[in-house]
Protein backbone atom coordinates (compact mmCIF):
# COMPACT_ATOMS: atom_id res chain seq x y z
CA UNK A 1 0.00 0.00 0.00
CA UNK A 2 1.47 3.32 -1.06
CA UNK A 3 1.88 5.96 1.62
CA UNK A 4 -0.30 9.00 1.18
CA UNK A 5 1.34 12.38 0.90
CA UNK A 6 0.71 14.53 3.96
CA UNK A 7 -2.00 17.13 3.57
CA UNK A 8 -0.36 20.49 3.11
CA UNK A 9 -1.78 23.70 4.46
CA UNK A 10 -3.14 26.06 1.86
CA UNK A 11 -0.71 28.76 0.77
CA UNK A 12 -1.42 32.24 2.10
CA UNK A 13 -0.51 35.55 0.53
CA UNK A 14 2.03 37.40 2.74
CA UNK A 15 0.09 40.69 3.08
CA UNK A 16 -3.46 39.36 2.95
CA UNK A 17 -4.25 40.47 6.53
CA UNK A 18 -3.35 44.07 5.68
CA UNK A 19 -5.50 43.86 2.55
CA UNK A 20 -8.47 42.47 4.49
CA UNK A 21 -8.13 45.19 7.15
CA UNK A 22 -8.16 47.93 4.50
CA UNK A 23 -11.10 46.34 2.69
CA UNK A 24 -13.08 46.20 5.96
CA UNK A 25 -12.38 49.92 6.53
CA UNK A 26 -13.73 50.72 3.07
CA UNK A 27 -16.62 48.25 2.75
CA UNK A 28 -17.53 47.25 6.31
CA UNK A 29 -19.89 44.30 6.54
CA UNK A 30 -19.61 43.65 2.79
CA UNK A 31 -16.28 41.97 3.58
CA UNK A 32 -16.64 38.51 5.08
CA UNK A 33 -14.10 36.13 6.56
CA UNK A 34 -16.77 33.69 7.77
CA UNK A 35 -15.89 30.09 6.92
CA UNK A 36 -19.30 29.34 5.33
CA UNK A 37 -19.07 32.35 3.00
CA UNK A 38 -15.46 31.56 2.09
CA UNK A 39 -16.42 27.93 1.43
CA UNK A 40 -19.24 29.00 -0.89
CA UNK A 41 -16.74 31.15 -2.82
CA UNK A 42 -13.91 28.60 -2.92
CA UNK A 43 -15.70 25.47 -4.10
CA UNK A 44 -17.62 25.14 -7.33
CA UNK A 45 -19.46 22.16 -8.80
CA UNK A 46 -16.32 20.69 -10.36
CA UNK A 47 -14.28 17.78 -9.06
CA UNK A 48 -11.37 20.04 -8.08
CA UNK A 49 -10.30 20.24 -4.46
CA UNK A 50 -11.65 23.30 -2.65
CA UNK A 51 -9.19 26.07 -1.80
CA UNK A 52 -10.89 28.84 0.13
CA UNK A 53 -10.13 32.53 -0.26
CA UNK A 54 -9.04 34.40 2.86
CA UNK A 55 -11.97 36.82 2.52
CA UNK A 56 -14.91 37.66 0.27
CA UNK A 57 -15.81 41.22 -0.69
CA UNK A 58 -19.16 42.07 -2.31
CA UNK A 59 -18.75 44.86 -4.87
CA UNK A 60 -21.72 46.99 -5.94
CA UNK A 61 -20.21 49.18 -8.67
CA UNK A 62 -17.48 49.26 -11.30
CA UNK A 63 -15.66 51.90 -9.24
CA UNK A 64 -15.60 49.56 -6.23
CA UNK A 65 -14.26 46.72 -8.38
CA UNK A 66 -11.52 49.03 -9.61
CA UNK A 67 -10.60 50.13 -6.08
CA UNK A 68 -10.58 46.53 -4.77
CA UNK A 69 -8.33 45.38 -7.62
CA UNK A 70 -5.96 48.32 -7.06
CA UNK A 71 -5.77 47.56 -3.35
CA UNK A 72 -5.04 43.88 -3.96
CA UNK A 73 -2.38 44.79 -6.53
CA UNK A 74 -0.78 47.24 -4.11
CA UNK A 75 -0.40 44.49 -1.48
CA UNK A 76 0.30 41.72 -4.01
CA UNK A 77 -2.77 39.83 -2.81
CA UNK A 78 -4.34 37.32 -5.23
CA UNK A 79 -7.86 38.18 -6.36
CA UNK A 80 -10.44 35.79 -7.79
CA UNK A 81 -13.57 37.00 -9.58
CA UNK A 82 -16.82 35.32 -8.52
CA UNK A 83 -20.11 35.55 -10.39
CA UNK A 84 -22.71 32.95 -9.47
CA UNK A 85 -20.49 29.99 -8.59
CA UNK A 86 -21.60 27.67 -11.37
CA UNK A 87 -18.10 27.06 -12.67
CA UNK A 88 -17.11 23.61 -13.84
CA UNK A 89 -13.44 24.47 -14.34
CA UNK A 90 -12.26 25.19 -10.81
CA UNK A 91 -11.42 28.79 -11.65
CA UNK A 92 -12.88 30.16 -8.40
CA UNK A 93 -10.51 28.04 -6.34
CA UNK A 94 -7.95 30.04 -4.36
CA UNK A 95 -4.87 27.78 -4.04
CA UNK A 96 -2.80 30.78 -2.93
CA UNK A 97 -5.50 32.31 -0.75
CA UNK A 98 -6.46 35.88 -1.46
CA UNK A 99 -9.66 37.82 -1.96
CA UNK A 100 -12.78 36.57 -3.73
CA UNK A 101 -14.43 39.50 -5.51
CA UNK A 102 -18.16 38.75 -5.65
CA UNK A 103 -19.97 40.77 -8.34
CA UNK A 104 -23.40 39.15 -7.90
CA UNK A 105 -24.83 42.39 -6.46
CA UNK A 106 -23.96 44.18 -9.71
CA UNK A 107 -27.07 42.85 -11.41
CA UNK A 108 -28.58 45.63 -13.49
CA UNK A 109 -29.53 45.40 -17.15
CA UNK A 110 -28.11 48.63 -18.53
CA UNK A 111 -29.39 48.58 -22.10
CA UNK A 112 -31.38 46.37 -24.46
CA UNK A 113 -30.62 47.03 -28.13
CA UNK A 114 -33.10 44.89 -29.98
CA UNK A 115 -32.11 46.30 -33.37
CA UNK A 116 -28.47 45.32 -32.74
CA UNK A 117 -29.42 42.07 -30.99
CA UNK A 118 -27.33 42.82 -27.94
CA UNK A 119 -27.84 43.40 -24.25
CA UNK A 120 -25.48 45.45 -22.09
CA UNK A 121 -25.49 44.20 -18.51
CA UNK A 122 -23.50 44.32 -15.31
CA UNK A 123 -21.57 41.12 -14.57
CA UNK A 124 -24.02 39.82 -11.93
CA UNK A 125 -27.02 39.60 -14.27
CA UNK A 126 -28.33 36.06 -14.59
CA UNK A 127 -30.14 34.32 -17.43
CA UNK A 128 -33.21 34.19 -15.21
CA UNK A 129 -33.20 38.00 -15.02
CA UNK A 130 -32.88 38.25 -18.81
CA UNK A 131 -35.75 35.83 -19.31
CA UNK A 132 -37.95 37.88 -16.98
CA UNK A 133 -36.99 41.07 -18.81
CA UNK A 134 -37.75 39.53 -22.20
CA UNK A 135 -41.03 37.65 -21.64
CA UNK A 136 -41.85 37.21 -25.33
CA UNK A 137 -40.22 33.89 -26.15
CA UNK A 138 -39.32 34.73 -29.75
CA UNK A 139 -37.84 38.09 -28.69
CA UNK A 140 -35.87 36.37 -25.93
CA UNK A 141 -34.61 33.74 -28.37
CA UNK A 142 -33.49 36.43 -30.81
CA UNK A 143 -31.57 38.30 -28.10
CA UNK A 144 -30.37 35.41 -26.00
CA UNK A 145 -30.36 32.46 -28.39
CA UNK A 146 -28.80 29.18 -27.30
CA UNK A 147 -25.69 31.05 -26.22
CA UNK A 148 -27.37 33.33 -23.68
CA UNK A 149 -24.45 32.99 -21.27
CA UNK A 150 -22.64 35.49 -23.49
CA UNK A 151 -25.31 38.08 -22.70
CA UNK A 152 -24.04 38.14 -19.11
CA UNK A 153 -20.82 39.74 -20.26
CA UNK A 154 -22.03 42.38 -22.65
CA UNK A 155 -22.29 42.46 -26.39
CA UNK A 156 -23.70 39.10 -27.29
CA UNK A 157 -24.08 39.48 -31.04
CA UNK A 158 -20.34 39.85 -31.49
CA UNK A 159 -19.75 36.76 -29.38
CA UNK A 160 -22.31 34.77 -31.38
CA UNK A 161 -20.75 35.95 -34.63
CA UNK A 162 -17.29 34.97 -33.40
CA UNK A 163 -18.47 31.55 -32.13
CA UNK A 164 -20.28 30.82 -35.38
CA UNK A 165 -17.19 31.72 -37.41
CA UNK A 166 -15.09 29.37 -35.30
CA UNK A 167 -17.61 26.54 -35.64
CA UNK A 168 -17.73 27.05 -39.38
CA UNK A 169 -13.93 26.93 -39.52
CA UNK A 170 -13.71 30.36 -41.10
CA UNK A 171 -10.36 30.78 -42.77
CA UNK A 172 -8.10 33.76 -42.40
CA UNK A 173 -7.21 36.00 -39.54
CA UNK A 174 -10.06 36.95 -37.24
CA UNK A 175 -11.00 40.60 -37.18
CA UNK A 176 -12.07 42.04 -33.82
CA UNK A 177 -15.61 42.96 -34.86
CA UNK A 178 -16.74 43.50 -38.42
CA UNK A 179 -18.64 46.61 -39.44
CA UNK A 180 -22.41 46.06 -39.39
CA UNK A 181 -22.54 46.16 -43.19
CA UNK A 182 -20.11 43.23 -43.42
CA UNK A 183 -21.78 41.19 -40.68
CA UNK A 184 -24.23 38.53 -41.85
CA UNK A 185 -27.71 38.44 -40.28
CA UNK A 186 -27.87 36.60 -36.96
CA UNK A 187 -30.28 34.00 -38.35
CA UNK A 188 -27.69 33.12 -41.02
CA UNK A 189 -24.94 32.91 -38.39
CA UNK A 190 -26.91 30.59 -36.14
CA UNK A 191 -28.06 28.43 -39.02
CA UNK A 192 -29.81 25.34 -37.71
CA UNK A 193 -29.15 25.98 -34.03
Amino acid sequence: MAAQAPIQAQARAPHVDVTIAELKKLYGDRVSTAHAVREQHGKDISFHEAHLPDAVVFAESAEEVQRIVQLCAQHKTPIIAFGTGTSLEGHISAPNGGISLDVSRMNKVLQVNEADLDVVVQPGVTRKQLRALLPDRSRRRRLAGRHDQHARFGHQRGALWHDARERAGAAGRHRRRPPDAARPPLAQILGGL
